[in-house]
């Protein structure tokens, strides 16, 4: 029975964690949009500013996705987009 308890938790555990990765994915994916349609030619220093902060928040939501979960690989693959595009702008 405390086997069957342990493992009930740890199971709970990571259907916890595959939750919020998809919730975290799918925001980073909803800003990333958001982005898109709002940057044609952004070059004010307010415009690139606000375009960095925005790359930030995707950036927040895709580190918070843990190893492990169906979205790991894309999440990596997205984070490493942004943080070469944040460099792009320094």
């Amino acid at each position: 029975m405390a086997d069957y308890q342990s493992n009930l938790g740890e199971i709970q555990v990571r259907r916890q964690a595959e939750a919020d990765a998809v919730r975290a994915l799918s925001l980073a994916q909803d800003q990333t949009r958001s982005l898109l349609a709002t940057t044609s030619d952004r070059t004010s220093i307010a415009d690139l500013n606000r375009t960095r902060g925005q790359l930030q928040g995707i950036v927040d939501s895709l580190s918070r996705i843990q190893p492990g979960t169906t979205a790991y690989a894309e999440a990596q693959t997205l984070l490493q987009q942004a943080n070469n595009k944040i460099d792009q702008l320094q």
